[in-house]
This record gives structure tokens, sequence and C-alpha cells, in this order.
């Protein structure tokens, strides 16, 4: 079984101040997003949770980054690995801009899923596509094993939609991973055998997905579960922060290179 642990950011000082936070615009995490991260680390190192952690990767962002190495600690403190392509959704000229000069000069940041979000950044349908990579990459690196990965919100989002094989128009489902929350997709190699290890501690599936996992190798769902780190006071998001690609000079500047229910989620595919 391979365990692939997504773990949005804290709250982040973007967020807060409406900023669209791609690499220019990501000032790191909020003190609210600092303690959010601080109880996360604090949660796993009590429950032990992902002790079983091999692999500890990060968005290149300063707000990934931040929470990564605050939680390392409880994963055994393990080296963190940046990674560009685990970035939200790359941003382009609109880098920087307040979310109210942003929807001024472009426009609501809805619509064709095929338009970048200003020039020079990323389209929806690019940035799927970058997540199945990026994802399926880490599974293929890490087979058998347990590999974390704090990212953003997007990634999270974009996980669902791609490996639930939903539509990007038109979407049947929404909803807004927390800060510091953990979402967990799980590849089973082999046949799970009927009250095997289809079940861990802590995290169940449904009798549905209990029956694919027991059919042959798939790339499982996915128990999104309650990060109990999120704290009162947290602002409201903006859209989803949309970071350019490392051709796009995503890694410059010195920089290194949720919820719903798990049984609804079962019941969508």
């Amino acid at each position: 079984m391979t365990r692939l642990v997504l773990i949005r950011h804290g709250e982040a000082r973007c967020n807060v101040e409406r900023v669209v936070g791609g690499p220019k615009g990501c000032t790191g995490l909020s003190e609210l997003g600092i303690r959010q991260a601080e109880a996360l680390r604090d949660r796993l190192a009590a429950t032990g949770e992902l002790e079983e952690a091999t692999a500890l990767y990060s968005s290149v962002l300063p707000r990934a980054c931040q929470t990564a190495g605050i939680i390392a600690p409880a994963l055994g403190d393990l080296d963190v690995t940046a990674d560009c392509d685990l970035c939200e959704l790359h941003p382009g000229e609109c880098d920087g801009m307040s979310w109210a000069e942003f929807e001024e000069r472009y426009g609501a940041p809805e619509g064709d899923p095929h338009r970048p979000l200003s020039p020079g950044g990323e389209s929806l349908t690019a940035f799927i596509e970058r997540i199945d990579r990026v994802l399926r990459r880490l599974v293929a690196e890490h087979e058998g094993e347990t590999v974390v990965a704090a990212c953003h919100g997007g990634i999270v989002f974009g996980s669902v939609m791609h490996l639930l094989d939903l539509p990007l128009v038109g979407r049947p489902v929404s909803f807004d991973p927390t800060n510091a929350g953990i979402t967990e997709w799980v590849r089973f190699e082999d046949r799970c055998p009927p009250g095997g290890d289809c079940r861990r501690i802590g995290h169940r599936l449904s009798p549905g997905l209990r029956r694919r996992a027991r059919q042959g190798p798939i790339l499982a769902f996915f128990q999104c579960l309650d990060t109990l780190a999120t704290l009162p006071g947290a602002a409201g998001g903006g859209p989803a922060l949309r970071p350019g690609e490392c051709e796009r000079g995503c890694c410059a500047a010195g920089r290194p290179k949720g919820h719903e229910d798990e049984g609804k989620w079962a019941s969508s595919g």
C-alpha cells in the first residue's frame, strides 16, 4: 500500500491580505497560519498517524515551505524536498496584485478552463495535468511507502477532480480544503483481503471502496480528514491562489528548488 498524504498550508498572509499569492505575492504564513501548522505538528506527534512517512515534500512557495518545516519534527525530522510541481496554479503577470485589481483588469477567475489566469500564467486544464503528473510521479518513486506533501488547496481540489474523473466545467461538487488539513490518497498494489489492510488506524474506507480495493491495484480514495488543527479566527480565503512554472521564473528570487465527508465522496466514484 502506498499512502500519499496532502497537507494544505496554514493560513497565508496573502490570503488575509487578498493578494494573488504566486512567488512574488506569497510572503509566508500569518500568525494564525503558524499556530495552525504547529497544532497539526503536535497532533501528528501525539497520534503517530504518519510515523511511517519516508519522504516530505513541499511546493516552492513560502507558505508551503514554512508549513513543511514546522511539521517536520513530527515526521522524524525528514528533510524537505521542494518541488515546483506542487505549487498552486501559476498566475502569470497578475502575481502580487490584489484580487480587487485582478478582477478589475481580468474579470472574475472563472469560465474557460483552457484560458490562463493572466498572460504568462497557467490554465486550469494545464494545472490539472500537472497535478496528475506530480502525484503519479510521487507514487511511482515511493511505491509501498508513506509520502507527505505540504501543498495548496488547488492541489487538493485538483487531485479530487482528476482522480475521481469529475468534469472541470459545470462542477458537480465544491469544497474548501481547510488550512493545515490532511487529505490522503491510498494506492493498493495488491488485493485487499476482507477485513485486512483496507482499514488503517484512524482511517476508514467506505464499503464501496473496500470492494474496489479487493478487485485489484487502484489509486483508491482518499480519506479527507478534519485537521483538528484549524483554529478559530481564520480569515476567509480568496479565490484559489494561482502561483509561473519553473521556466517562467517560479523558482526565482533564491527560493528553494479538506473537505467533504468520506462517504459522500465514495458515492461519487
